[in-house]
Formats: structure tokens, sequence, C-alpha cells
């Protein structure tokens, strides 16, 4: 039983790292074709929202998948304790989880509803598109950390 909970959490781990790797070359590719035409970035928007929304799901769903497993584990060290691995593995897992659920339950509604108030004004002076560019630049930051932190966790249970 404990090789199937192990092989969950890794499984879990490697599709969430995976997933976020490519959510950033996906986003890089598709954002880099639309150039600076308005037209063409506003279609990239219409492209990359649903695969951040599924992503976003996909991770919530990951994430929970490799609390529960990890903490299944018992990580006993000879003394009886807890190794510092698995504490490491268990606080990175965590910080990760928290990170995706902000992005996904607090900064993904916050852009969805800011697009539409600039869609059709390119002007970088339109208040929604600054406060749009504000959480955007805040996902993507933290995002980064998510992605981080996911790896230290995938190479501490290696």
């Amino acid at each position: 039983m404990l090789k199937f909970v192990r092989a969950i959490r890794g499984l879990s781990l490697a599709i969430w790292l995976g997933g976020s790797v490519m959510t950033f070359i996906t986003a890089y590719y598709v954002f880099g074709v639309a150039g600076n035409d308005p037209a063409r970035h506003n279609l990239a928007g219409d492209i990359m929202g649903p695969i951040l929304h599924f992503g976003g799901v996909m991770k919530l769903v990951l994430a929970t998948l490799a609390l529960a497993a990890h903490g299944m584990l018992r990580g006993d060290g000879p003394d009886g304790r807890s190794t510092s691995a698995h504490k490491t593995t268990y606080i990175t897992l965590a910080l990760a989880a928290l990170i995706a659920c902000f992005v996904v339950l607090y900064i993904e509604p916050k852009l969805v509803e800011l697009r539409p108030q600039f869609m059709n004004d390119s002007s970088k002076d339109n208040p929604a598109h600054q406060q749009f560019a504000m959480w955007h630049g805040v996902s993507m930051g933290i995002t980064s950390l998510e992605t981080l932190l996911i790896a230290v966790a995938l190479v501490c249970v290696l």
C-alpha cells in the first residue's frame, strides 16, 4: 500500500510540475506569436484563459492528491520522529498548494473580471488594464515560486 501512495505522490508532483512548466512555455509562445498587435493579443488571451483555468483546477486536484499522499506517509526516522526531508517536503507542498489556491481562487477571478473592461481599449492608461497588469505580474511571480517549490518537493521525495 505504501508503494501505491508513494507512486500517487510522485506522479501528482511530476504532473503538477510538468503542467506548470508547459503552461509557461505555451503562454510564452502564444503571446510571442501575437506580438504587439492588440487584436492578436486579445486573441492570445482568449486562447490562454481556458487553458489557465483548466490548469488551475488541475493543480488544485494534484496538490490535494500530493498533500494527502504525503500525509499518509509517516517519514519516520530511526527515533520515530519525522525526518527533515519529510518535513521539508510537507512544507514545500503546503506552500505550493497555498499559492495555487490563491492564484486559482483569488487572482484568476480578478483577472477574468478586469479583462473585459479594457479589451477594446489598448491604452495602457486604462485603470482596469493597469490593475490587470499588476495582478498578472503577481500571478506570474508567485506561480514561478510555486513551480520552484514543487521541484524542491519532487527532489526531496526521490
